[in-house]
């Protein structure tokens, strides 16, 4: 049982008793930390240092850094603030070369007794709060990182997915060029797929959502809808499905001969559908859904439903796991699509959601979509592994400053959480590493995450592309960062 969370006037998610209680601890940290705040400010005074590759290719560390170059986007891809958490100035510690995990401080003496009082009054306010308000998330361990070798013609510009095949390989979706590019698992630039146009092979405005199985690769077009295929091996165009109106699939799985997708259908409301692989090769799939109810607030509030519509799915030999953007229950159901039952992901670091009435509620009137988005959390992707445990990662998203031209900049956190899939055991929120350098990209598989992230070069306006793989251990509800030999 998890507490549901209203909008407050600041826009936070969290219950008032878990600020004071952020706030204590903060300020407790600051008092012991200080060697580490002023080094983390001299740290990204200077830029971010060069990236760690645990267990890549020999090679790929000692390659040239690619053509530098004026990030294209004006400032979509801005540098991390000064002002991060311990907690992520700990964890980019562990991600780049030439610094070693940061030693804490002594505090002065002239602190120690009002940090006492401090103490003492927060394990008072401990006591008073629900359990989940205190659990950490699981421990990530930071398994492989490589850097992307772009080219002057393929780099990542604006990417809006990443897909990771079965050989290591990635495929990454940009909107910039509207265009999949594929790296091989040292980082090496292979192909790419599709361009921008209306013809055959080319998308109008690139999806966030794709699939690879036998040998192809088919990825969603916007305008119109539309699944478009190329084969991997040749990057030769295969063909077209169309999606019919009304039909928004935003999510795909492959589970044996059978591609599973989720998204939103609005005529009958439903969230999932399946087809065989090769009938989608042959082009003559029905890519419908016909099965699993979506969630309430997206039926009944075309604002919510317009902007911040998502659906994640895993997919079992019996069962599938259906989960929504914004609502706060991941449903349980059979092939069929009946429910069986729920899980909700308990609220921790993240943001959160109000409950589905008051957001099913909510108008244009109340809330601006910027502030609608800017005050909740909402579901990136669920997975499960063969141990009963059920992974999610959660995204609290905001718009920055204008563009120059049009748009917004943004900026994401990512929060990973493990739930058992009886409920009897739950690790909250852990934060997800990344630079800060534009809105990273993850995909979950099991209990493996990768993470496609910016970072900063030898220059302050040259980014680098930089894939990280993370483990999570849902037996370690500390929410350390990690690397394998289980240094933090």
């Amino acid at each position: 049982m998890t507490t549901q969370h209203a909008l407050d006037g600041e826009g936070s998610m969290r219950q008032r008793p878990a600020i004071l209680v952020r706030a204590v601890a903060q300020f407790l940290l600051r008092l012991r930390w200080r060697p580490e705040i002023r080094r983390a400010k001299r740290l990204f005074a200077l830029g971010l240092p060069q990236e760690v590759l645990v267990g890549a290719t020999p090679g790929v560390a000692s390659a040239p850094p690619v053509d530098p170059r004026e990030v294209h986007l004006g400032s979509r891809f801005k540098r991390a603030s000064a002002s991060m958490s311990i907690q992520a100035v700990r964890a980019h510690a562990l991600l780049t070369a030439g610094e070693q995990p940061l030693k804490r401080g002594p505090a002065r003496v002239s602190l120690r007794i009002g940090t006492f009082a401090l103490t003492a009054s927060f394990t008072l306010l401990l006591t008073t709060l629900p359990a989940h308000a205190l659990q950490l998330g699981p421990a990530l361990v930071l398994e492989d990182s490589v850097i992307l070798r772009e080219t002057a013609q393929h780099y990542v510009g604006e990417p809006t997915a990443l897909l990771v095949g079965d050989d290591g390989s990635f495929f990454i979706s940009d909107r910039f060029s509207n265009s999949i590019l594929r790296f091989d698992s040292t980082g090496e630039f292979r192909s790419a797929f599709g361009r921008a146009g209306e013809g055959p092979g080319e998308f109008t405005y690139i999806g966030t959502a794709g699939f690879i199985a036998d040998g192809v690769l088919g990825f969603l077009d916007l305008r119109p809808f539309s699944l478009e295929m190329f084969d991997v091996a040749t990057g030769s165009y295969r063909g077209r499905v169309a999606i019919d109106d009304g039909t928004f699939p935003m999510s795909f799985l492959v589970r044996n001969d059978t591609l599973w997708f989720g998204g939103m259908q609005t005529e009958s409301w439903s969230a999932a559908g399946m087809a065989t692989v090769s009938d989608v090769i042959a082009e003559s799939a029905d890519l419908s859904l016909d099965r699993v109810p979506v969630a309430r607030p997206y039926v009944e509030n075309r604002m919510v439903f317009g902007t911040l519509a998502f659906t994640a799915l895993d997919v079992g030999d019996e069962d599938l796991m259906v989960g929504f953007g914004v609502s706060p229950f991941v449903l349980h159901t059979n092939r069929e699509g009946a429910v069986l039952d729920s899980l909700v992901f308990p609220v921790s670091r993240r943001r959160g959601l109000p409950d589905e009435d008051e957001l099913a509620e909510l108008g244009m009137n109340d809330v601006s979509v910027p502030e609608l988005i800017g005050r909740l959390s909402t579901l990136w992707a669920v997975s499960r592994d063969d141990q009963g445990n059920v992974y999610a990662i959660h995204q609290d998203f905001e718009y920055g400053d204008p563009r120059r031209g049009a748009g917004f900049d943004a900026r994401a956190s990512f929060f990973v959480s493990s739930i058992r899939q009886d409920g009897s055991r739950a690790c909250p929120d852990t934060s997800l590493p990344t630079s800060g350098v534009g809105v990273a990209k993850a995909a979950l598989k099991g209990n493996r995450i990768h993470v496609l992230d910016q970072r900063l070069g030898d220059g302050v306006q040259t980014a680098q592309a930089v894939i990280r793989r993370f483990r999570i251990n849902p037996l370690d509800c500390t929410g350390r960062i990690t690397r394998p030999d289980g240094e933090s």
